[in-house]
């Protein structure tokens, strides 16, 4: 009669099942590590993509009107108000008037209302609040939502900034100030209506002048003297408007240890984390990347400017006209 046998099996020991353990441990790291690195790079690269579309619209602006639009102001017409004598204008920032370019030209027929003048010289004035507060500056825009941005919300509104923009579309960039408003010839600011042409008001190239660069939506100590946001409809406060170099706020010093918002001493910050926090300056531009912050040129290309450019430099790529030589680290 046969007798049946069994096989003893050798059971795998503490500690090799330790040594399993950390070897599926340090995989599952590399693996969120590049899953990571595919998220960022995936993000970095719609962000230049919508940086590029919007310099593409005002190619497109300046194609149709031969004039880009202001800062804020009129347009096209201004800086005064030419529906007063029956004819038609928006009323509002660079992003806004760039709407109907940006194929949100239904969302801007929206804000439709009665011009200034006298019937029947009335025209029509188009606002982004009206004609009914608060109109559609409450619409989150996704060309103007920076899928980098740590600030940016799952809606795309402005929140937790404790700033009267709270609620309102989220915008991730930033016009440059230099290009767009009235400056002198030192940078200063003088009015945020201007008639700026491509290439006449472009003396130092297209390819040398900074467009439109990344910016948080939400920036600085909430409910503070320098907390800041950054809504697409926005205009003419500094503190809320989609802007950068800009020379009103703040000025040298002011508050201590501040990067200057104008001149050659001027800057974008790297990670301020957390952002909701003094740590945040909202009149600089703002990068989430270690590795630089993306800048739209005025020809259209997309950059990134890498973190350690000098100051000077950087500023020199933002004077449109300044007669600066970009430096060596460009």
């Amino acid at each position: 009669m046969a007798r049946l046998t069994h096989q003893r099996h050798r059971a795998f020991t503490l500690m090799e099942l330790l040594v399993v353990i950390a070897i599926i441990a340090v995989l599952i790291g590399l693996l969120l590590c590049a899953v990571q690195k595919v998220r960022e790079s995936a993000a970095r690269a719609q962000s230049s993509n919508n940086l590029h579309q919007i310099a593409l619209a005002c190619h497109l602006c300046q194609d149709q009107y031969g004039v880009l639009p202001p800062g804020y102001g009129y347009f096209p017409g201004g800086p005064e108000d030419p529906t007063y004598f029956g004819g038609s204008a928006g009323l509002g920032n660079l992003f806004y008037h760039l709407l109907p370019l940006l194929e949100q030209g239904n969302l801007y027929q929206k804000t439709a209302g009665r011009g200034n003048g006298r019937a029947p010289w009335t025209g029509r004035l188009y606002l982004p609040y009206g004609p009914r507060y608060p109109g559609i500056v409450t619409y989150p825009i996704k060309i103007y939502q920076n899928p980098s941005d740590p600030s940016m919300s799952a809606s795309g509104t402005i929140q937790g900034s404790m700033t009267v923009v709270d609620g309102w579309g989220a915008c991730g960039y930033a016009f440059n100030a230099q290009v767009f408003c009235q400056v002198d010839a030192q940078g200063s600011f003088e009015d945020w209506s201007a008639a700026p042409r491509i290439a006449q008001t472009f003396v130092d190239g297209t390819s040398n002048t900074i467009l439109l660069t990344e910016k948080f939506a939400v920036c600085g100590q909430a409910d503070s003297l320098y907390s800041g946001a950054n809504a697409w409809a926005e205009a003419p406060d500094e503190s809320v408007t989609p802007v950068f170099s800009v020379s009103r706020f703040p000025s040298v010093g002011e508050p201590p240890g501040a990067i200057p918002s104008t001149g050659a001493e001027t800057h974008f910050q790297m990670q301020p984390i957390p952002y909701a926090s003094n740590r945040c300056q909202y009149w600089v531009p703002q990068s989430a990347r270690a590795g630089g912050i993306l800048a739209c040129m005025a020809d259209g290309s997309v950059l990134n400017v890498a973190a350690g450019i000098h100051p000077a430099t950087w500023w020199a790529a933002c004077t449109p006209a300044g007669g600066e030589v970009l430096g060596a680290d460009w």
